[in-house]
């Protein structure tokens, strides 16, 4: 597993399992790749930054950013 302790849990991991040893994509946890990007806390980021005059914003200042679907917690 690909896991680090859990910021807002430290008994608890987050992350995602191993890669398979096949060619074969992961399907047992959520795929980490596409779902930050459209998580409308980073369009809302990216948004503020792209502006006249842009800025960034801290959009998670006291806890752990996720995407949409996703809340830390594994399947």
């Amino acid at each position: 597993m690909v896991a680090r302790p859990n910021p807002n849990n430290p008994g608890q991991t987050i992350g995602t399992d191993t890669p398979p040893l096949v060619n074969q994509p992961n399907r047992v946890a959520q795929d980490p790749h596409g779902a930050p990007g459209g998580a409308s806390v980073a369009v809302a980021q990216t948004s503020s930054f792209l502006q006249p005059n842009g800025y960034i914003t801290d959009m998670c200042p006291t806890t752990a950013c996720y995407g949409d679907a996703w809340d830390g917690s594994l399947p």
